[in-house]
């Protein structure tokens, strides 16, 4: 069988090196190289831990646990072989740790650890923390915000970018998978088609409308001389993450080859100017060092959330010969080493537990939406769109913009900086008054509270809900990809 797929990332080149072990031709189309730069995948690290709660119906529960599991064995064999083939490490099992300010874990906590406990696997590998445990491996200011909790010590994560980069190379091996970058219009024939194109996806796939969307979360990284326990690489970076609503825009509504091209200020190295307060005020509560620092660089790591935060794995309804492998929800890049299998199972027609169970094509009811929905921590609901935003410039980077006050004061959306006073003549005052005037009576319907309400959500600052519980890793830096965020994109 002839397959064409859409999208190089943490599901399509797992699919096609899985199609291609089991002798059908694949081809791989992406808008860039591999690993694309603006990709969810091509970045230095991704967490990889079977911690999943039990609730299924909002991304949890047995299946994803036992999933990653098989996952991190398989991540163990590539990491002997990454480093016999090229000399480098793609995997760190160094532990993940989950800190809370409280002794009274979340339900989605107790139920991890007690998942956990009773595998054969993870029995041995689960340490309940205390203040002076937390100290000893994240400090004692991070301790004093989150004294209590427990770690994984055997979960850690992956380079995520040289990960994707190996999988391209033992696909290339098998002689049949081309990456390709085309804006001729030429039309490509095959038996079955894949799309894998992450947060384009739904761009490609109308059908996906309202079920998966993208998301864009700020990432930002620090370049440190040294800090408490972590190792230090070559290139001595640290990253932090903020997992919630995110940001949306239009960013992604085409699919040219030059849409990676910012025609505005919104590109994947650019993030917010809100962010970067909200990232400097958590870590002058928990690593206080850290603002003596300028950030490095920023990127927008898109996400492809779908409504309940499992993946979209099965043909396309109604479309014969069409297949999708999406909705990674910001979770997916962990199971790169068993999705593979999963999805070349889908496209053959065979059966396959996963994909009945948690990732088969689904629309949801209202009533389902809504229970999905009420499970969500407040932080994750609500994307603002980057629009409206003012994005981040090279001083808002700077440690002195924070300590001044300065970054505080600044504008955080961009229409303050379109406020001004227009000159018109008697006339054109006239004309302006009579279409408002008409302009208002036309819409006399609309609730003009719902509107305040809509335009303040798009302008209120991240809350603090995050700082009730919070995931880190335990040694979180890596060398790839030495970037400087002032080289144009």
């Amino acid at each position: 069988m002839k397959v064409i797929i859409v999208g190089s990332g943490a599901f399509g080149l797992p699919a096609a090196l899985a199609l291609s072990l089991r002798g059908h031709k694949v081809t791989v189309f992406d808008r860039l190289p591999v690993p694309a730069d603006d990709s969810a995948s091509n970045d230095i690290t991704k967490v990889v831990r079977p911690d999943y709660g039990a609730d299924a119906l909002y991304m949890g529960g047995k299946g994803y646990q036992d999933l990653c599991i098989e996952a991190i064995k398989r991540f163990r064999d590539l990491d002997k072989a990454s480093v016999a083939q090229t000399g480098r490490k793609i995997y760190y099992e160094c532990g993940v740790a989950f800190a809370t300010k409280t002794p009274q874990w979340n339900q989605y906590e107790r139920d991890s650890f007690e998942s956990l406990k009773s595998t054969a696997e993870y029995k041995n590998l689960l340490e309940v923390l205390e203040e002076s445990k937390v100290a000893r491996l994240l400090g004692k200011e991070f301790a004093a915000q989150f004294p209590n909790g427990y770690i994984n010590r055997g979960a850690g994560y992956a380079d995520s970018a040289q990960t994707v980069v190996h999988y391209a190379d033992l696909a290339k091996k098998q002689g049949r998978v081309v990456g390709i970058k085309t804006a001729d219009k030429k039309s490509h024939f095959a038996d079955a088609i894949l799309i894998a194109a992450g947060s384009w996806t739904p761009s490609i796939l109308p059908e996906l409308k309202g079920l998966c969307e993208p998301a864009g979360m700020p990432v930002i990284h620090f370049k440190i001389p040294g800090f408490y326990g972590f190792p230090l690489t070559t290139s001595s970076e640290l990253k932090f993450a903020f997992h919630g609503a995110g940001y949306n825009s239009t960013f992604h509504e085409t699919t040219k080859a030059t849409a990676a091209k910012p025609v505005t200020k919104i590109t994947p190295r650019d993030i917010p100017r809100e962010s970067i307060l909200m990232y400097r005020k958590f870590l002058s509560t928990v690593f206080p060092e850290l603002n003596n620092l300028d950030i490095s660089r920023t990127r927008l790591c898109w996400y492809c959330d779908s409504w309940d935060g499992n993946f979209y794995i099965d043909a396309v309804p109604q479309r014969n010969g069409l297949f999708v492998a999406t909705g990674g929800s910001g979770h997916a890049f962990k199971f790169m080493p068993v999705i593979g299998d999963i999805i070349a199972d889908v496209v053959e027609g065979k059966k396959n537990e996963y994909h009945q169970s948690i990732f088969k094509w689904r629309v949801p009811t209202k009533e389902e939406r809504s229970k999905v929905d009420s499970l969500k921590m407040e932080y994750e609901k609500g994307s603002k769109p980057l629009e409206v935003m003012v994005m981040a410039d090279p001083d808002d980077f700077t440690a002195a913009a924070f300590k001044t006050g300065r970054l505080g004061k600044r504008d955080y959306r961009a229409q303050e900086k379109r406020r001004q006073i227009i000159k018109l003549n008697p006339n054109t005052i006239f004309l302006l008054l009579l279409f408002v005037f008409r302009h208002c009576h036309r819409n006399n319907e609309l609730n003009n509270h719902q509107r305040t309400n809509t335009f303040q959500r798009d302008v209120t600052l991240p809350n603090d809900d995050y700082r009730n519980h919070i995931w880190f890793h335990t040694q979180d830096i890596s060398d790839r990809l030495n970037w400087d965020r002032n080289t144009p994109y």
